[in-house]
C-alpha cells in the first residue's frame, strides 16, 4: 500500500494532526484488525494481547479523526468477517468507539456480554 507507506514516512517528519486531513479512507481495512484485546475469556481464537505497530498506529489515527467534528473515517474491505468474533469488535471499536463509550462498553468482555 503505497499511500500507507508514504503516510508512515511523513508521520515521522510531520505529526498527523498537522497534515490537515479531514477524511481518512482505508482500503483493505482487514489489514488493520490486529489490535490488542484484553480479555478474561480463555481459549478464544483470534485474540491478540499485543497487536501490531501498524494497527496501533491506525487506532491512533482513527481516534484522532473521529474526535474532530469536521473529520471522518471510511473503511473498506472485500474480505468478509469470518475468522473470529473479535473482527466484529475491532471494526466496531474503530468506527463506533464513541458510541461504545456512551453505552459504557469499554472492553471486549463487556462487548461480548452485551
Amino acid at each position: 500500500n503505497i499511500a500507507g507507506i508514504f503516510l508512515e514516512k511523513c508521520s515521522k517528519l510531520i505529526s498527523f494532526d498537522k497534515l490537515g486531513i479531514t477524511r481518512l479512507y482505508v482500503d483493505e481495512a482487514h489489514y488493520y484488525k490486529n489490535v490488542p484485546i484484553t480479555t478474561g475469556l480463555v481459549n478464544t481464537l483470534g485474540i491478540s494481547s499485543v497487536g501490531s505497530v501498524k494497527c496501533l498506529g491506525m487506532v491512533d489515527k482513527v481516534n484522532y479523526m473521529t474526535s474532530q467534528s469536521d473529520c471522518g473515517v471510511i473503511m473498506a474491505t472485500g474480505t468478509p468477517i469470518t475468522n473470529s468474533i473479535t473482527d466484529c469488535y475491532v471494526f466496531q471499536r474503530y468506527l463506533q468507539g464513541g458510541e461504545l463509550k456512551l453505552l459504557n462498553i469499554h472492553s471486549f468482555d463487556n462487548w461480548v456480554a452485551m
